[in-house]
């Protein structure tokens, strides 16, 4: 249990991921933490393929963001579940405050999305580069049912 002031709420960490898959704390909730970064991992590689099509297809500006709203709501489509669709929308959101706005028009479309690359990359890094359990393709499924973590106070 961490205290961060006396008048503030405890924050009670149930269970921890290591780098090398390894886990410490309650199993139900070190599973919920594996869950959330394969959704994330994927969620992002999906945005990371958007952008590559696009640079790859010599697309314009407009295709781009028309393609990363199309990807996200296909994730949102696809899992329905809310910790997904919160995911694909924290990694869009990411991806589009970052793609930078060029109303002269002279930069190249390498230059608009290089901000949301150097987002995404460090984020793919740390999952790609995670113990394989972290971010494996074998399906997610529902979240593990946990018993509430908060305590009475």
């Amino acid at each position: 249990m961490l205290s961060v002031s006396d008048n503030e709420k405890p924050l009670i960490f149930e269970a921890a991921i290591f780098a090398d898959g390894s886990s410490y704390g309650a199993p139900c909730w070190a599973g919920r933490i594996v869950r959330h970064r394969k959704i994330v991992y994927r969620t992002a590689t999906r945005g990371l393929d958007v952008i590559e099509q696009c640079l790859k297809n010599r697309m314009s500006f407009g295709a781009l963001q028309e393609l990363l709203a199309e990807t996200e709501n296909e994730i949102t489509i696809e899992h329905p579940s809310e910790e997904e669709r919160m995911a694909a929308a924290w990694v869009f959101r990411g991806i589009h405050t970052r793609l930078r706005s060029d109303p002269q028009g002279e930069a190249t479309m390498l230059e608009r999305v290089e901000p949301a690359l150097e987002w995404l990359a460090p984020l793919l890094v740390r999952l790609r580069t995670s113990n394989p359990r972290l971010t494996g393709g074998e399906p997610v499924g529902p979240p593990p049912a946990c018993k509430d973590a908060t305590r009475p106070q």
